[in-house]
């Protein structure tokens, strides 16, 4: 399903941004 990928990719996102700082 193209909405649970795009969730999928908004949480990665929030992971490594999390990482990063």
């Amino acid at each position: 399903d193209l909405k649970l990928t795009d969730l999928a990719v908004s949480n990665v996102n929030k992971s490594a941004e999390r990482k990063s700082k």
